[in-house]
């Protein structure tokens, strides 16, 4: 457990006495929760349990998570928030991956109004760095790295933005925020409703009573725990019960074959600065995996200018790999001994094997830090090969030498990021789960229908391609179009389990293929923040959250309060006809020196 986790929870359940405190202030279902002050904070004696009571626990502090406790704490109510990470916010910020998005986020649309102000905020963070030209601090759409995200930031970034979002909650004593545990069980009402769940830390455990639970974790960690169902891996597509899905060849299940997770890398390059030498013991059994990379017609490497044009290798639509996934450009400074940033994210550093999440059961060979261990092997192994043996492109020589990595950026001693970038979690056996059918272009073309299926039942919106890494069936992934779409509630619900819980982000009803675009950061804000706002409405009626599927008053009262968070949930008539092949790009190039007076 971090120290200031530690002391979060310390100060929130003040030990024994804070225990005895609450011991008797238990919510009833039904009625609206009110704040309390909490006792005044006492060490936890060693080997018993601190007891925290919330309206909302939102286990798990993903991006979807971070959505789901924001929209919980917007409506006036109490919320707990934990995570396994050091960081809040999830692939943004402890996975180290910048936002995915759609090509409409920019317009203001398929995005909740909180995302938006919070990408805003992120540009803000990185116009107001000390050292940024002055023309471009007046660019509000500024692209930090300019790299393949519309708003390719460095992971610390986000952090700031995120924890400063939710830092008058903490002052205020409506969030209590507790890092570096996990779930370890779970205790129920008579009814089936969850009434705590359990969490364990390195040196100490606590429990969390709360109305309402939102998993907002990005492996699914309560699934299992709760006893409720989910799928994990490919489902059966074939047959009787299959999900009927066009690019889903599978006559059986498949737990196993899961979407690879990587370990990103934070690399710094500034010229004339001696590099770090970044080592692997395993770099010849993994060196195999770069090598393709040398005589690529279409991919390069070279942190050491702004591009290489094409004619300098003889080849056309080049993808220089360092300005794809650059995180900080060092033409915005007006010292440019500042140097760039990015993140070693690609292909060739994902991994399929073994799975990220146990295929079958509880029972592990391969405890989560050990594939850790392989997935940061496999990374620096790449990171070494581009430092030593890489041929540079044009000639010169082999490898980048000066390459080090950036700490700073994830918060960690060696640049790797805080956890797996996970691309797929367990996912909820909900009401109704989410398949190609319902998004894929080819397979709703088939069906006779020229967009996604629409649900009355709407809490969200989202778009993007599936897309699909290495799972152990496609090695080099896969890609399907879809329609823009619509998010269901009853995918957040559970189909059989306790009415107290939702999915609230990469847990949500879905297929091993439908899950492949609902991932994205800009969908997993929004399915995050629509389940804040659920939680937040059963809490504030006392009702279950699944009355709103049967009564019109209820569901009225539910879409107000999801109108009025700014959560989107159909999308304009003259876009849900129009396929998503890609995802959105950002700028190559800053504005115009005419327009902004600078020389980019």
């Amino acid at each position: 457990m971090t120290e200031v986790g530690r002391r979060r929870v310390l100060q929130a359940a003040g030990g024994v006495a804070a225990a005895a405190a609450v011991a008797g202030a238990g919510f009833t279902a039904g009625r609206r929760s009110v704040p309390r002050p909490q006792p005044a904070p006492t060490p936890t004696p060693s080997g018993r349990t601190a007891t925290l009571r919330t309206d909302v626990l939102v286990a798990g502090a993903g991006f979807g998570g971070v959505a789901a406790a924001y929209a919980v704490l917007r409506a006036g109510h109490r919320v707990v928030l934990t995570d396994r990470s050091a960081w809040i916010g999830g692939q943004a910020t402890a996975q180290a991956v910048p936002p995915d998005e759609h090509r409409w986020v920019d317009q203001g649309l398929g995005a909740t109004a909180a995302y938006l102000d919070v990408r805003r905020q992120v540009r803000d963070d990185f116009r107001h760095q000390p050292g940024i030209a002055a023309c471009y601090r007046t660019w509000a759409a500024i692209n930090p790295g300019l790299g393949t995200s519309p708003i390719s930031a460095p992971p610390a970034a986000f952090h700031r933005v995120l924890d400063g979002l939710l830092a008058p909650y903490r002052t205020n004593g409506s969030l209590v925020e507790v890092t570096g545990c996990r779930p370890v069980a779970v205790s129920r009402h008579p009814d089936g409703r969850l009434d705590a769940v359990r969490f364990a830390t390195s040196d100490s455990r606590f429990d969390v009573h709360a109305t309402m639970v939102v998993d907002g974790s990005d492996l699914g960690d309560l699934l299992p725990i709760a006893g409720v169902g989910y799928r994990i891996g490919m489902e059966r597509s074939r047959g009787a019960g299959g999900t009927g899905e066009l690019h889903n060849p599978a006559t059986e299940p498949h737990p196993e074959f899961q979407q690879a997770f990587t370990m990103v890398l934070a690399l710094g390059w500034r010229p004339g600065r001696p590099g770090t030498p970044i080592r692997t013991s395993r770099y010849r059994e993994l060196r195999h995996r770069f090598t393709g990379l040398a005589d690529s017609h279409s991919q390069i490497f070279d942190p050491s200018g702004d591009a290489v044009a094409d004619s300098d290798i003889g080849h056309t639509h080049v993808l220089n790999l360092w300005n794809y996934r650059r995180v900080r450009w060092s033409g915005y400074f007006t010292d440019p001994s500042i140097g760039d940033l990015s993140l070693l994210n690609i292909h060739q550093t994902d991994t399929a094997n073994p799975p990220l999440i146990p295929a079958t059961g509880v029972d592990d060979p391969w405890p989560l830090s050990k594939k850790i261990e392989v997935a940061t092997a496999t990374t620096q192994a790449g990171a070494q090969y581009f430092q030593t043996d890489y041929p540079r492109p044009g000639g010169g020589g082999s490898g980048f030498a000066g390459l080090f990595p950036a700490p700073a950026a994830t918060g960690t001693p060696t640049g790797i990021a805080q956890f797996p970038y996970v691309r797929e979690a367990r996912r909820l056996a909900a009401r109704l789960v989410l398949t190609e059918g319902h998004v894929g272009v080819e397979q709703r073309n088939r069906q006779g229908r020229e967009r996604a299926a629409t649900f009355r039942d709407a809490v969200a919106i989202g778009a993007g391609p599936i897309d699909i890494h290495d799972n152990g069936l496609w090695p080099a992934g896969m890609e399907v179009s879809t329609y823009p779409f619509q998010i269901p509630l009853r995918a957040l619900l559970p189909a059989r389990g306790p009415a107290n819980l939702l999915a609230g982000g990469k847990t949500v009803g879905a297929t091993h293929l439908a899950n492949g675009c609902l991932r994205f950061h800009v969908n997993e804000w929004s399915i995050g923040e629509a389940a804040g706002c659920a939680a937040a409405w059963a809490v504030r009626t006392g009702r279950p959250i699944a009355s709103a599927l049967a009564d019109a008053d209820a569901w009225r009262s539910l879409t107000r309060l999801l109108h009025d968070a700014g959560v989107q949930r159909a999308w304009p008539r003259d876009l849900v006809h129009t396929p998503v092949e890609t995802l959105a790009s950002g700028p190559g190039r800053p504005p115009t020196s005419a327009a902004y007076r600078c020389q980019p």
